[in-house]
């Protein structure tokens, strides 16, 4: 079982609501578990406590370090990425999240910190473009489309 956070679970694994949960309407929150939940999410039965036999982290080489990141929103983010890592960020409206990404490749404006690619040399993020970082944009559309309830 999980921490009691909220009384409603909605599961969206192909950007249609597979499944939803709602204490009065279905069923409550509290009956959802670890196993459960990773099949919802999938859509096929899983072992929820597979873990893929990869390098521990610290075997990986580090790609992209990022220190004191700052901004309207962040306070002081550090971050190290690690070879076949994929880094996502989530977090409530005000924490940050969508400016991070414009930070680190140096697209917000009044944006501080320093960022390394590779272990080379640290750079302050406001020059950051020049690293030719991709990102996925966050778009009115991808706001709509998983911020709705319904």
């Amino acid at each position: 079982m999980f921490p009691t956070v909220s009384t409603r679970c909605s599961v969206w694994p192909t950007g249609n609501r597979a499944s939803r949960w709602q204490g009065r309407d279905h069923r409550s929150t509290s009956e959802l578990d670890t196993q459960s939940l990773a099949e919802l999410m999938v859509g096929s039965e899983v072992d929820a406590g597979y873990r893929a036999g990869l390098e521990t982290a610290d075997a990986r080489p580090v790609v992209l370090s990022a220190r004191d990141i700052r901004g309207r929103f962040l306070e002081g983010i550090d971050l190290d990425l690690r070879a076949g890592e994929v880094l996502g960020v989530a977090g409530l409206p005000g924490s940050g999240r969508d400016e991070l990404p414009y930070a680190l490749v140096g697209s917000l404006t009044g944006a501080t910190g320093r960022i390394q690619l590779g272990g080379g040399e640290w750079v302050p993020v406001k020059k950051s473009a020049s690293f030719d970082i991709p990102i996925v944009p966050l778009t009115a559309i991808g706001r709509r489309s998983f911020g709705n309830s319904e």
